[in-house]
Formats: C-alpha cells, structure tokens, sequence
C-alpha cells in the first residue's frame, strides 16, 4: 500500500489536508497527517474544527520530520510559502544521496490572495505545484518558462475544500447575515472600526435579521496572519450592541447552510458561500487593494458598499468568473501522484534541476550578515553631511529656542 504524508502548521491548511485525504484513502492510499513542532500554530480545536483527529497527528521536529518524510512514498505541503520552501529544500538535501525518494508536492490551502510569484517560487522545487484556478496557473507558467522551470510541474487541480456541483443561489427573504473576519486584512484600526461599525448600523436598520460576525479564530488561538483589531475588542469598547448583531466561533462550513447573506473584505469563504448557494457580498467602501486580496473579485458581480449591502442591492457570481477562479479536477491530483508513483518505484522520476533552485539552496543554507567587519578592526563612523540650508535653518532654530528659554549665554 502505497503511503502519504500531509503536511499543515495552521487551522486553514489542516482542513484542506481533510478535504484532500479522503480521495487517497478511498484509492488505497495509507494516509497521515504531520506537523513540525517549532511551526505548530494551531490548537487542538481547530485541528478537530477542520474535520480531522488530533490524535492522529504527528508532531514531529524537523529532524524526526525529514526522517519520517523520507520514508513516504509522496508529500503534500500545504504551509505558506516561507515554510514550503524550508521543508522542500531541507527535503531535497536529505534524500540527494537516495536511489528513491518521496514524490514532493506544494498546494494552498485556500484563494491566493497576495504574493501569487513569490508564493509560486518558494514552491518551484516540488515535483507537483497545485494550481487552484486558471489565472494561477497561467502566472506560474509564465514564470517557470523564465526561470527554466519545468512547466509540467504545474497542475490545474483547482480548491479541493470546495464542492464539485454549485448549488443554485437562494432567493427570498433574508434573516440571517455573516461577516466573515479576516485575521490582518484590512490591517488598519480605522478600517477595520469601519467595517465592524457598518455592521453595527446594519443591524440598527434591520432589527429583525440576525447578523453574525465570524472571527477568523477565537482569543488566544492563532492562525497564519496575526489578528490587528478583532472584532471582540471593538465590540467590547462599543456601549449599546443592537440585540441581534451576535458573534459566532462555529465553523463556517457549518454555518453556510443556514444563511441567506454572507460579505467579506476577501475570503475563501466568499466561494464556499458560492457553492453552497448563499449570496455574497464583497465589501468595497475602504478600496480595492491588493493587500486585501479584493482585485481578484473584479469582474465577479458581487462588489458592493455596504449602503448597497443595506438596501439589499445585491449581487449574483458571474459565470465567466467563476471558470476562471474555481475550477475544480478532483481526480487530477490523485491521478498525477499514481503515474509519479509507478515511475519512482522503477526509479524513472528524474530530480528536478534548475540553476534557480540551486542558487536558492545555497542561498538558504548560508545566511548573510551585513556585519562583514573583521574582529578588533574599529568600525569606521560615517557621517552624513546635511545641505548648508539645512544646517543653518537648524542652527537658527535652536538659538531660538535658547532665547525663548533664557538660556542663551550673551
């Protein structure tokens, strides 16, 4: 029986690895679940949140890691970018000596939102590269072909967390409403006050609706991006909390069916509400930023200003859209790992080779320091001349100061 091992650090990553691991364990596949220790974000609750048994997760160290990692037949990272690259490289190096190795794959566990190259790159040395949508996968192509890349490393396997069939959207009456809260995005206090205050108003406007807001995590759990301004402080400073605005820590899989509306800055829960037949509504009143991930809903249908949201002028997912940011290829991935697997076991699977990749192991392995002076040789000081103007405007002005305070000697 041919093994698998699924590697995830956070909340997010580990209920991708869920969704994932069924269609391997339904082919035979051995299936586990790891994580490195020094990298473990998640707690117990989310882990078991994400659908899978905390029990049967693997906490390892990086040394027991690449030790078990070496014996599977096939390894799926779904970390962010920075750890991927880490335990790829680190991989790679172990295994450089072996006749076999395990087949390495790199996924993300929800929609690229910020860094689509750099996410791609910090993943280049993977045998397989899960692309989630058309337009990622075109990008990583792109830049493979650039970089001397091997170009069918990457595979359109679309959002595995995501249902096969779209379900029709709902119409009628709205009762219920959920914000989905994301941990750092918008990243500004004014922002996110903006934000959490329009719900408030919302709610004002619409007292016979129940509106939810859905924090990315609960106080004192973590996830990928540190939280800035969650919604529990702002709510705890406001005085008067209208009576059906209520926060909510049940998972978002479980909410979906039982509400008509869910808005969100940017969020993998915009297309889980999508499948599931809700309607969605993307915030557009603090801008379309790259930092939040919201460009990528142009052209959706779904922009709207919460005076629209409040009026429920609302929107439905373009299907053109759709296509090209939720492709979904079930059987893609596990198809690609079995014909990897047949060759690797007839020791046919070559090693990726890249000068690219090999200039990013050793630039990884040999951290630079600026501190490049030698021992006992005194530093040299350097001083920055200012302009003339400068310096007398400077001058000037502390003699004023002088003045003023009677401490200028005559």
């Amino acid at each position: 029986m041919p093994s698998i091992a699924f590697v995830a650090a956070h909340d997010s990553e580990f209920k991708w690895c869920h969704a994932t691991s069924r269609r391997f364990e339904q082919a035979g596949w051995d299936v586990s679940f790891h994580t490195v220790m020094s990298d473990f974000k998640a707690t117990p609750e989310q882990v078991r949140n994400s659908g899978l048994d905390f029990s049967a997760l693997r906490i390892l160290t990086m040394t027991e890691a690449l030790q078990a990692w070496s014996t599977e037949n096939a390894v799926v990272f779904v970390t962010n970018g920075d750890l991927c690259e880490k335990y790829l490289l680190a991989l790679r190096q172990a295994t450089s000596s072996s006749t076999t190795r395990p087949i390495m794959i790199a996924a993300y566990c929800g929609v690229v939102v910020t860094n689509h190259l750099a996410g791609y790159l910090a993943r280049a040395s993977a045998d397989i590269v899960c692309a989630n949508s058309p337009f990622d996968a075109a990008l990583f192509s792109a830049a493979a072909a650039e970089l001397k890349l091997p170009e069918k490393q990457i595979l359109l396997t679309g959002l595995s967390i995501l249902p096969e069939v779209i379900k029709p959207m709902r119409t009628g009456k709205i009762d219920t409403i959920i914000y989905a809260d994301q941990a750092a995005i918008p990243p500004s206090p004014n922002d996110r006050f903006y934000i959490y205050q329009s719900l408030a108003e919302y709610a004002r406007r619409h007292p016979e609706r129940t509106v939810l807001v859905k924090p990315r995590f609960r106080p004192g759990e973590t996830s990928y991006k540190k939280a800035t301004y969650s919604p529990e402080e702002f709510f705890a400073q406001t005085r008067k909390i209208p009576t059906n605005l209520k926060i909510t820590y049940e998972p978002i899989v479980h909410l979906l069916p039982k509400i008509d509306l869910l808005i969100t800055i940017s969020s993998t829960a915009a297309l889980e509400a999508i499948c599931e037949g809700c309607r969605v509504a993307i915030v557009a009143d603090i801008g379309l930023k790259e930092a939040f991930g919201s460009p990528m809903f142009v052209g959706s249908g779904l922009l709207r200003t919460f005076a629209q949201i409040s009026d429920d002028d609302l929107g439905s997912a373009s299907r053109e859209w759709l296509r090209q940011h939720e492709i979904e290829r079930p059987g893609e991935l596990l198809r690609q790992i079995n014909e990897m697997h047949k060759a690797n076991i007839s020791g046919q699977m070559p090693r990726i080779q890249s000068a690219y990749l090999e200039a990013r192991s050793h630039f990884t392995s040999k951290p630079y320091s600026f501190s490049a002076q030698k021992k006992g040789r005194k530093q040299r000081k350097i001083t920055v001349r200012r302009p003339a103007a400068i310096r007398a405007f400077k001058w000037i002005k502390s003699r004023i100061k002088k003045i003023i305070s009677g401490n200028l000697r005559r």
